[in-house]
């Protein structure tokens, strides 16, 4: 209470600045002096402009003095003999000027409460498409900061010329040619799913006539229940028989299941899971022994 009071003594109106800076005003006043100008229009500038050129007339017994446009381009007019309405010379500032400036700034941190200022003084105010335009201009390549410059290569595929930034590790044109790429750098042994060549060996006798009583008996569509349903399963041409166990010369009927293409390409992934997700498919649907399946005639 003993601080309200002694504000209260020495504001006894307890007003606030209304641009939002948080300092009080003296008695009577709305603004403190020079914080009422961010909420003025061009069109009160201007007016105010014309108003000091006509007292500087008077004063002057008809000599008007010279008076030009601010040279940082927002079109409104200077008291005599200025260049620039006051805060706008920052506009128009030279390259050494602006270095010096930096140089000085640089480390400098600013406190969390003037961030939080900042911030609430921005909120709801958006860029009008010219200003868009116009910082996209000046941060455009040589005019940016962190430009570094570019480089041009050749694509390694297809040999296309590409423009890339100095430091970009981009050696392909597009996502096709990396592709094509990967699956030459990619192969064989070097792979990380390579598991020896087994995709090559053959399959079991009469795969084909095995196949295509699997599909009938489970109805030519994928019995995997958290099938993504990436794939159509028209007809079954997409319908894969994938072995339980991974080994393909074990074409018993309890190590094939009817899955799609995209639960086929998920099965290579984590193995030991599907195994049994599969194994405990087959015996809820078809009664199989659970230490039946996976295993081959001989062995039952």
């Amino acid at each position: 209470m003993g601080k309200i009071k002694r504000r209260l003594k020495r504001n006894p109106y307890g007003k606030y600045c209304e641009c939002g800076c948080g300092q009080e005003v003296k008695p009577g006043n709305k603004f403190i002096f020079a914080h009422h100008t961010q909420y003025q229009s061009k069109e009160t500038r201007q007016k105010i402009s014309l108003g000091i050129l006509k007292y500087h007339k008077n004063k002057t017994k008809g000599v008007l003095p010279t008076s030009k446009l601010c040279e940082c381009g927002c079109g409104n007019y200077t008291t005599p003999g200025s260049r620039f309405i006051s805060g706008h010379n920052s506009r128009c500032r030279l390259e050494e000027v602006a270095e010096k400036i930096s140089k000085t700034l640089k480390g400098h941190s600013v406190s969390e409460e003037t961030k939080l200022k900042i911030s609430l003084a921005h909120i709801g105010k958006n860029h009008s498409e010219e200003t868009k335009k116009k910082i996209s201009l000046k941060t455009l390549r040589e005019k940016n900061g962190n430009w570094k410059g570019r480089k041009i290569i050749k694509c390694e595929v297809c040999g296309t010329k590409i423009e890339v930034g100095i430091n970009s590790p981009q050696i392909v044109c597009c996502k096709k040619c990396d592709g094509i790429r990967r699956s030459i750098i990619y192969i064989g042994p070097k792979s990380s799913q390579w598991r020896g060549g087994i995709s090559h060996e053959p399959y079991c006798y009469d795969w084909s006539i095995i196949k295509e009583y699997v599909r009938e008996r489970d109805g030519d569509i994928c019995l995997n229940p958290s099938c993504l349903g990436n794939t159509r399963t028209e007809e079954g041409k997409d319908i894969c028989i994938h072995h339980i166990n991974y080994n393909k010369k074990n074409c018993h009927p309890n190590n094939l299941i009817s899955v799609c293409r995209s639960c086929n390409a998920r099965a290579n992934f984590d193995r030991t899971f599907w195994k049994e997700w599969y194994k405990t498919i087959i015996v809820k649907r078809y009664n199989y022994k659970l230490e039946c399946v996976g295993k081959r005639r001989s062995d039952e």
